[in-house]
């Protein structure tokens, strides 16, 4: 039998019911209720204590329940989802009273997992998670900056781009207006024409270096230094600062005709005395509005909008004039607005705050795909001056004279010309790690598939080195992780109690399934049987043309006693089929549509059909033969119950060595605990 190895106890639990949750406690309620039993056993397993901690990890984690509490749950899905992992612990502990966690082979597998899973979670913890919970709190606001831009020449020569910020520091400083300075000085073209001033912006928008200042502004400040980032050297003055959100909003577009501006106003304030009377603001967009797209949803846009990310779930973002005025008014009020499109009226119907939840996952991988890989580059180089690690100079220098540095390791012979003496020092060193790297280890690793073609320059090399040696620092930093993080333990044990319960199930399950058991499938085959019928048979020949009057007149020619081989040989359209004399042969209706309209049609052997419409023409068919529904013999039906079959051993196999296990290993569960956690009468 076919299977997936799983990790975990798994599938079945997805089925558990879920029902409306209990209402909730308040917060300070909730901590402290929690704090109380989190550690209460609410049942034992031979040896094994099961904590309200425990299970409630593993609800929240199978069920898919993050941020539901057990005790909120309704009683009998917690209940029924104890029972399967009272199920899942007694198959561990049949696991490892037989050993299996000395296996030497679950135990490599076991360390090159935790190998990938620590890493992961490493720079989880020291980066990702302090990264998106610093953009969670930018996200609250929103900011308008100004800005100047100094690159002429910055990747030839830096300074003069700096003492050109200085100097138009000094200015801003003296009392220049920054819109007028940016419009004349700043080499970003495009932000110069609208004076420096960006619209709105928030966490994860613009360069860092230029977001971690921005954010610790007052609005008006200057920040008193250049700037220096990859792209030149910039000014930046906060303009403004507003909390962070979204607003739901409908408009009326009215036409300007003949620039007469006036004219739309008028209409405009005639249009606002009605809503302001009652009128439906809906009906009258759709009267009224040219903006065809908005006025057919009663003048909604469709998608919460904010100032800093536009629209949510459209593409666009409204032009400045019409954004102005939206954010000047509160929900439920009207305003206009004069854009290039026409006059606009415009109402804000909702606001909504956007809260950390909504957003944790999009900013995780923004900050993975934007400055992970640079932060950790700088974290593993710190750690690497703190543990010593340096290149022993003379070694390397003398690599690099070896070398020739213009070719790449493409060329076969690109070590021939290392001296054999110079193979065994030392080529790089971390001293308080206590690890050292050779020549010798390091053409070795050089030869390896991945550096294939690898260029010999000096900073390639370098990459390689910081390459070849950062596993060690990794496994270096990980080492206590389990004393660090008793949540990073708690993985580790339920990946090594994944692995045992795949191996145990193997040796009581699985590997007796492999064994199909005749005689007990014949007995489920006598029980079952009547399920179990061959699909009907149609010997069927046809005629296929394209003309309706055509078609008619072969049924006529047919039904005055013409020979139908004959005539499918003479007319038939479909193409291969005159040469067979319009002959398909035996056909199910599940197999082709010929047969599905010959059952369609209840036909019988001898019948004439048609003609059908069928595909794109008419179809007569003539019924050759007909082999009716039977009951399938025993090994016809091996296919159609086998499946079930299997099903059924399986549960019978896992039940059967279940028992066995409750004899070894005694289950109690703790009614009253349970009890005392939903607060309800105790069961009989």
């Amino acid at each position: 039998m076919s299977r997936l190895p799983t990790v975990g106890f798994l599938c079945i639990m997805c089925s558990l019911p879920l029902i409306a949750q209990k209402a909730k406690r308040t917060a300070p309620q909730r901590d402290i209720y929690i704090s109380r039993i989190e550690r209460q056993v609410l049942a034992t397993v031979g040896p094994e204590k099961i904590t309200y901690g425990d299970l409630e990890r593993a609800y929240q984690k199978n069920m898919s329940r993050q941020n539901t509490r057990l005790y909120e749950a309704p009683r009998d899905s917690v209940e029924a989802f104890l029972k399967l992992y009272i199920n899942y612990r007694l198959k561990v502990l049949d696991a490892l009273s037989r050993g299996l966690d000395k296996d030497s082979s679950l135990r490599a597998e076991l360390e090159q997992n935790r190998g990938l899973l620590a890493e992961t979670y490493f720079f989880d913890k020291r980066l990702v998670e302090p990264a998106v919970a610093e953009l969670l709190k930018r996200r609250q606001w929103e900011l308008r900056l100004a800005i100047m831009l100094f690159s002429r020449e910055f990747d030839r020569d830096t300074l003069p781009a700096y003492e050109r910020a200085r100097a138009a520091l000094h200015l801003l400083q003296q009392g220049t207006p920054f819109e007028q300075l940016a419009q004349d000085s700043s080499d970003d073209r495009e932000t110069a024409r609208n004076g420096g001033v960006l619209p709105f912006i928030t966490g994860g928008m613009i360069l860092r270096p230029l977001e971690d200042i921005a954010y610790r502004l007052k609005p008006g400040e200057l920040y008193p230094y250049p700037i220096r980032t990859r792209h030149g050297y910039f000014l930046i003055k906060l303009l403004d600062r507003q909390p962070r959100v979204a607003v739901w909003a409908r408009h009326i577009l009215l036409p300007i005709v003949n620039e007469d501006t006036a004219a739309a106003l008028a209409k405009a304030d005639s249009l606002l005395n009605l809503l302001r009377s009652g009128a439906d603001f809906a009906e009258l967009a759709r009267q009224n509005s040219i903006d065809n797209v908005t006025a057919e949803r009663g003048g909604a846009f469709g998608s919460w909008y904010s100032r800093s990310l536009g629209f949510e779930t459209i593409a666009s973002r409204l032009v400045p004039e019409f954004e102005q005025a939206l954010f000047s008014i509160k929900d439920g009020e009207l305003t206009t607005a004069i854009t290039p499109f026409g006059v606009h009226i415009i109402r804000r119907d909702s606001t909504k705050r956007y809260t950390p939840e909504e957003e944790r996952e999009t900013l995780r991988r923004l900050y993975r795909r934007l400055y992970y890989e640079e932060d950790r580059q700088r974290f593993l180089d710190s750690i690497r001056t703190a543990l010593d690690c340096r290149w022993n100079t003379p070694v390397y220098q003398a690599l690099l004279a070896a070398l020739d540095t213009t070719k790449t390791t493409a060329d076969t012979a690109w070590a021939a010309q290392i001296p054999q003496t110079l193979l065994g020092q030392p080529l790089y060193l971390c001293q308080n790690l206590g690890t050292t790297l050779t020549v010798e280890q390091f053409v070795d690793t050089l030869s390896k598939p991945i550096y294939r073609a690898y260029p010999l320059r000096p900073a390639s090399l370098k990459q390689a080195v910081e390459r070849a040696t950062t596993p060690a620092l990794i496994a270096h930093l990980t080492q206590d992780l389990e004393q660090q993080y008793p949540e990073f333990a708690r993985l580790m044990q339920e990946f090594r109690d994944g692995l045992l319960l795949f191996r145990v199930e193997e040796r009581e399950v699985w590997s007796k399934l492999n064994r199909f058991d005749t005689a007990a499938a014949r007995v489920y085959y006598d029980s079952t049987k009547y399920r179990y019928y061959t699909a009907p048979v149609y010997d069927i020949s046809e005629i296929y043309v394209l003309s309706d009057s055509l078609a008619k007149e072969l049924r006529r020619q047919l039904d005055e006693g013409a020979d139908f081989a004959y005539l499918a040989e003479q007319y038939t359209q479909r193409s291969g089929y005159r040469e067979k004399k319009g002959h398909w042969g035996k056909l199910t209706p599940k197999q082709n549509k010929l047969a599905e309209l010959a059952e369609q049609q209840q036909a019988k052997k001898g019948d004439m059909l048609g003609p059908l419409p069928y595909e794109k023409g008419f179809v007569l068919l003539h019924i050759n033969d007909y082999e009716p529904p039977r009951q399938k013999s025993f090994e016809e039906a091996i296919p159609d119950f086998a499946p079930e079959f299997q099903e059924l051993q399986q549960k019978q196999l896992t039940e059967q060595w279940l028992e066995r296990l409750r004899q070894r290993f005694p289950v109690r569960i703790h009614t009253s605990t349970l009890d005392a956690i939903f607060r309800t009468p105790k069961r009989r």
